[in-house]
Formats: structure tokens, C-alpha cells, sequence
């Protein structure tokens, strides 16, 4: 099992950006807190920086990594800028390769959750030379990311980091570190995640209901039945009412119904 830190960003006197009364501090506690729970169910042992809306210095948080040996540091912050500005990112450490990977994960998972929602404005290099004079990139020996969730400054972002949303954020994170975890113990692994296997079933699912499509008028009565259930169930699974199906499973329940 792995040793992190996850990095809730700003907080106590420091709330960060603010738009519309909603702060930055309070969403970026929500995750962390929420993501750090689900990497401990995982078994990691996990370091928070702060765990409550308290002021915690960039050099106090420094010196709770420095003397740890950690696997991984995940920083969780939102954006702002003007309220045209939209979107996703994730920093990595200029010139690690860990850092990077890392950063392709998390960006990975996230994609895949909210992709379709909302921009993605791809993996950014930091460093401490650079304007991107993060605590997070202090040359520490972990792979050490700063994941931007969106922009608190554009309306449709803000709707998007939702009270009700922080376990879907943290979900996807975990899944990212998750993967870059997996693919470290196991370097002979394609690495993909047990949630990229449901998309490919899904677009699989998918073509096979095209097919059908093109030879539904020529299907026997019964058949025809069959597939529109299956049909209807996918169409469920697409709009986020149920969960993916296997095929074998929904064509039993639809045999036995």
C-alpha cells in the first residue's frame, strides 16, 4: 500500500478564490476530505494538510512532506480568472516523469466523469523557477500533482462544483491515482482502469444496438420484443438513470420478467 498527502488548497484566513459568495477553500476541503476517505478505504495511508477550515502556511506544508516518505501528492484547488475562462487542469512538476504520470491519470478519470460537461485544459508543467512557483513543486521526491477543478469566476463551473458533486470530483481523482498506482506495481500492465472497461463495453453495447437497428424490421416478433428491452435499458444507462449492464444479465432478467 502506498503513502500519500492530499492537499486541500487555501483555507481558515485564506479562503481562496470567491464568486457569488461560494470560496474556494470550502470546495477544495469537501474533495480532499472526501477523496482522502476513499483512498484510506483502498488501504493507503493518507496525510491530509489540513482537515478543517483552518489557515495552514505554504511552508507548513512543506515541512508535513519533507520528513515523509511519500508516494504521491495530490493538491486540490479551483481556478479564476474572467467568466469566460472554463475548464479543468492538472499541473504536474516540470522535467518528473512520476509527476506527469501521475497528472495523465488523474486527467484521464476526470475526462471520463466530466468530460462532457465541462473543458479540458490538459496537463501544465510547473515549477519553482518558473510563474508556477507552487509549494506543491518543491522538488519533492513523490509524485506531486495540483489538479484545478474548474473556475469559481464562470457560472457554468461553479454549477459544476456543487456541494452535491465533491464525491463525483473525488471519485474520479481516486480513480486516477488508483490507475497510477497499479500501473507502478505492475509495469507490464496496460493500466486501464476498471472504469475505461465500462466505456469500452458501452461502445461495444452500443455498435451491437446499431446493428440491430439496421435489421429490426426483419426480426421475428419475439426478437424484436428482446431488443427493443435491451434497447430501452441502454437508452436508461445513457442518461445516468441506472447503472452500466452486462448484456447476458439484462437479456436473463428480460427472459425470466
Amino acid at each position: 500500500m502506498a503513502i500519500g498527502s492530499i492537499d486541500a488548497g487555501h483555507g481558515g484566513l485564506d479562503p481562496g478564490a470567491v464568486s457569488s459568495g461560494i470560496r474556494e477553500a470550502d470546495i477544495t476541503l469537501s474533495v480532499s476530505d472526501k477523496l482522502s476517505d476513499m483512498l484510506r478505504a483502498d488501504g493507503h495511508e493518507i496525510v491530509e494538510t489540513r482537515v478543517g477550515d483552518v489557515s495552514v502556511g505554504l511552508d507548513e506544508r512543506i515541512a508535513i512532506w519533507t520528513p515523509r516518505d511519500l508516494d504521491f501528492i495530490v493538491s486540490v484547488h479551483c481556478n479564476s480568472h474572467d467568466s469566460d475562462a472554463r475548464g479543468y487542469e492538472i499541473w504536474f512538476q516540470d522535467g518528473d516523469d512520476s509527476s506527469h504520470e501521475l497528472a495523465k491519470w488523474i486527467n484521464q478519470e476526470i475526462a471520463a466523469s466530466f468530460g462532457g460537461d465541462m473543458p479540458n485544459r490538459g496537463l501544465k508543467a510547473g515549477s519553482p523557477s518558473s510563474w508556477t512557483n507552487w509549494y506543491t513543486f518543491q522538488g519533492h521526491q513523490p509524485a506531486d500533482v495540483l489538479v484545478e477543478l474548474g473556475f469559481l469566476s464562470n457560472s457554468l463551473d461553479r454549477d459544476l462544483l456543487a456541494s452535491h458533486l465533491h464525491g463525483a470530483w473525488a471519485m474520479a481523482v481516486a480513480d486516477g491515482v488508483r490507475g497510477y498506482l497499479a500501473a507502478q506495481d505492475s509495469p507490464f500492465d496496460p493500466g486501464i482502469t476498471d472504469y475505461a472497461k465500462m466505456i469500452n463495453r458501452q461502445s461495444v453495447n452500443e455498435r451491437l444496438i446499431q446493428i440491430v437497428q439496421s435489421v429490426h424490421s426483419e426480426l421475428l416478433p419475439p426478437m424484436k420484443a428482446e431488443f427493443d428491452a435491451l434497447h430501452q435499458q441502454y437508452a436508461d444507462v445513457i442518461a445516468g438513470n441506472r447503472d452500466l449492464f452486462d448484456l447476458d444479465d439484462a437479456r436473463e432478467s428480460h427472459e425470466t420478467g
